[in-house]
């Protein structure tokens, strides 16, 4: 017999309220960590896998500066939702979060193929925005930035493409151009400060890195 999910909405409640007091507290989002990870192991005894808590938990690990749980997750992610999966939003996301941080040459191997199944299925600016990420991490710079480029008109997400092409700006020595796209975050960050707290938490992981990459 299924049996229901014990996690309720309060405790995802109290985690959000930890991490809305403090936006890049570690600790904030270490209770964050907990919840999605009692939510994934409940899910798991009901027979279910979510790519959508599973998305929450490694950007919560991210954020929390767990770079092997978030890695983990990463894995589970292209077992459950890799090149074989139907579900096109849960490949979506698998290849996105294989891509917000530096993971091993296989997984990003698999994850490109994910995304430009992806791409070849529909061709819109998330799907290339996602495959130019994949690109980046695999150390494929110019052809990220190109599509990044391409991706960027259509986007529903420009802080995202923002700190990519701040990203692959730097590592092609196109340093004031860098700092350029870094502001462009800044005022994009300003101007949606209602954004879903997985969406301003991955804003926030990409702009450090990219922070960090121009020296800023």
């Amino acid at each position: 017999e299924v049996q229901p999910l014990m996690i309720d909405a309060s405790e995802i409640r109290r985690g959000l309220t930890s991490v809305r007091t403090g936006m890049e507290d570690r600790e904030a989002y270490g209770k964050l960590v907990t919840v999605h990870e009692r939510i994934r192991d409940e899910e798991a005894t009901t027979g279910e896998v979510s790519a959508e808590t599973h998305w929450r938990l490694a950007v919560s690990q991210l954020a929390a500066q767990d770079i092997d749980g978030y890695r983990t997750t990463c894995k589970a992610m292209l077992r459950h939702f890799g090149i074989d999966s139907e579900d096109s939003w849960a490949k979506e996301m698998t290849a996105w979060v294989v891509a917000l941080y530096e993971n091993p040459e296989k997984d990003v191997s698999q994850a490109i193929a994910v995304a430009l199944q992806l791409v070849e299925q529909r061709r819109n600016a998330t799907n290339l925005r996602v495959l130019a990420a994949c690109l980046f991490r695999a150390g494929r710079v110019e052809e990220a930035h190109q599509m990044l480029r391409e991706a960027l008109p259509g986007s529903k997400r420009p802080a995202y493409v923002f700190c990519l092409l701040a990203l692959t700006s730097q590592e092609l020595g196109r340093v004031d151009e860098a700092k350029t796209w870094l502001d462009k975050v800044d005022l994009s960050i300003h101007a949606n400060e209602k954004v879903y707290w997985v969406t301003r938490a991955t804003i926030h992981l990409l702009r450090n890195q990219a922070l960090a990459a121009t020296g800023g």
